[in-house]
């Protein structure tokens, strides 16, 4: 009897031992649903959404995916918008209007407490998707939980799950659905502070880009207008020297202008991928040739020696654009002429270094501080310069437009200074 009675026992007590463990079992593969599942879910967030900050669209991914891991008979979503309020239903089970009516009115009253605000009567467009609503199905709401998605310490909007069956849902359940929200509400804000961060900025850059253009414009405008003013006021009666001096006045300040805005429409085509490279047999030896005869009468007038050599290795014809490498010549020499003082030298040479051919303009000028180089060919960027030579301003966009030119040719540019020494401004252009 003794021997009957503790085998029982030993029997009874590995049942429990293994119903124990069974029951562990089931906990841990349910814990481990759950936890693949919160991670698929933010993943899935991740890459459909990216850099969005499209609250309704984070909500459609959590509430089209719900059904993975938890049983309902509606999910719902409230997101708050400015003008009004965006409700939309997906049905895994059909229930009845009734149903649906008292689903709305719980979400605007969670919603409304947990904004402190009154929303029940705030404009609404619903929506709603999956089976069919059948006015048979009679159920009330039996379990019913939100989870709210706050976005900057502001409330965006409302998840809600319910069912027909009372007491269905367990904390683990609204946990973890908890952790995905507040999860996808974190990136979301980090999201939303990058952004602000970024328009701060570029209204900053804005703000300077239009000063430096007024300022630009400015400068030869009031020449132009003065000279006019004492042309039309008779203040003055030139001889013709000195008219011919005005009109020259006035010619360099309309060239002036005209340049600040052709390098402006220049940057924007950029900006736009519009500005179009038209490569085709060209020759280099003509294109520095020009250039240095254009240049030559502003550089006799500093006393600046301007002179150019091209290696005879460098091929006399090959594809590249002759009027864009222009105006590549046209920045670095103008720089050049800027910033180099009288008796100076100012040299262009050309030769062939394996496929490419290397392009250099050579000054004696005041230089460019080594930790001033870095900022050359950023957009809108100014290199302060000494005050000798304050009065020489300029958009500082043709170097960024010279950068644009030579990379559409698949070239390279750069530069290396040595301050009170000179500058070397260079590029590459392939020859094959």
């Amino acid at each position: 009897m003794a021997l009957t009675l503790g085998f029982a026992s030993a029997v009874f007590g590995l049942r429990r031992a293994l119903s124990s463990k069974s029951a562990e079992l089931i906990r841990e593969k349910e814990e481990s649903a759950r936890r693949l599942y919160e991670v698929s879910i933010l993943k899935e967030i991740g890459e459909q959404t990216g850099y969005s900050l499209d609250v309704e669209q984070i909500l459609q991914i959590i509430a089209g995916s719900l059904h993975q891991f938890i049983n309902y008979c509606a999910v719902s979503y409230i997101v708050v918008l400015p003008d009004k309020l965006k409700l939309h239903t997906r049905l895994e089970q059909s229930v009845s209007n009734i149903f649906l009516a008292d689903l709305k009115t719980k979400m605007l009253a969670s919603l409304s407490a947990l904004a402190g605000k009154d929303f029940k009567t705030a404009p609404l467009a619903e929506t709603l998707s999956g089976v069919i609503v059948a006015e048979a199905v009679v159920e009330p709401i039996g379990s019913f939980f939100n989870i709210p998605l706050t976005i900057s310490g502001s409330l965006s909007g409302l998840l809600t799950v319910a069912h027909v069956k009372p007491g269905l849902y367990k904390e683990a359940d609204m946990t973890i659905l908890y952790k995905i929200v507040n999860q996808a509400s974190l990136a979301v804000t980090r999201l939303q502070a990058v952004v602000k961060k970024e328009e701060e900025r570029i209204g900053k850059i804005r703000e300077e880009f239009t000063s430096m253009i007024v300022h630009e414009l400015r400068s030869p405008l009031d020449g132009i207008r003065k000279i006019i003013e004492l042309f039309a006021t008779q203040k003055i009666l030139p001889t013709a020297q000195d008219f011919g001096d005005y009109i020259k006045l006035i010619y360099q300040s309309a060239t002036s202008m005209l340049e600040l805005v052709n390098d402006i429409l220049d940057y924007s085509k950029f900006q736009a991928g519009k500005f179009d490279i038209h490569k085709e047999a060209g020759n280099l030896r003509e294109v520095i040739k020009n250039r240095i005869d254009f240049y030559r009468v502003s550089a006799q007038n500093k006393k600046i020696k301007l002179a150019s050599f091209v290696d005879d290795k460098v091929p006399t014809t090959f594809q590249f654009d002759a009027g864009a490498i222009k105006q590549v010549f046209n920045n670095f020499l103008s720089n050049a002429l800027k910033f180099t003082p009288e008796g100076g030298l100012i040299e262009i040479r050309a030769s062939l270094n394996d496929k490419f051919i290397l392009v250099s303009v050579t000054d004696t000028g005041i230089g460019i501080p080594k930790e001033k180089q870095k900022d050359l060919f950023l957009k809108y960027k100014q290199i302060a310069q000494s005050p000798v030579y304050s009065e020489e301003k300029g958009t500082g966009l043709g170097l960024v437009i010279a950068k644009g030119i030579v990379e559409s040719h698949s070239g390279s540019i750069g530069a290396t200074s040595v301050e009170k020494q000179g500058s070397v401004f260079h590029f590459t252009l392939p020859v094959a």
